[in-house]
């Protein structure tokens, strides 16, 4: 009898995928919270280019909420990232980036900003995802920073809109 057919006597070297289900969270997952802060328009033109990017799924963001600040609402979505995440370039498309993606006219001074929460492990990994598919370079997030819970960090991004 062929060792290949007993049982176990072959093991694939398995790479994890990342997932944008948050359904049945795992120990190996660490979840990650995005926030969107901005107009009803900005959110929701920064979703759907989350979505045409293949990052996230548009129902999967909470409804807009209003903040403090009249005119400004808060969308919040929460991922669980893989510890050991890795995003293929061979399994995602090239997408026009985030800026190409924009009318070519001026910006409304409007801005819209994306706040990332989580371990430092699955902001970092979030960041690079988000430099891959072009929505953002790694060097636009402002730096890390302690949010006061333990292992926790946070970073921002703050974009102009497009007219």
């Amino acid at each position: 009898m062929h060792k290949s057919f007993l049982p176990g006597a072959i093991a694939a070297p398995q790479v994890p995928a990342c997932s944008n289900s948050p359904a049945d969270p795992t120990p190996s997952r660490e979840p990650l919270r995005i926030l969107l802060i901005g107009s009803r328009q900005g959110i929701k033109q920064t979703i759907q280019r989350l979505h045409l990017l293949r990052f996230t799924e548009i129902g999967a963001w909470s409804p807009a909420l209003p903040t403090a600040i009249p005119g400004e609402l808060i969308s919040i979505l929460v991922r669980h990232v893989l510890g050991e995440c890795q995003t293929s370039a061979s399994r995602t498309p090239w997408v026009p980036s985030f800026l190409d993606m924009a009318p070519t006219s001026t910006s409304t001074g409007e801005t819209i900003k994306l706040f990332l929460i989580g371990s430092p492990k699955a902001v970092i990994e979030t960041i690079a995802r988000l430099h891959h598919l072009n929505f953002a370079d790694a060097e636009t997030w402002s730096p890390l920073s302690a949010t006061g819970n333990p292992g926790e960090v946070m970073t921002v991004l703050t974009r102009l809109l497009q007219a």
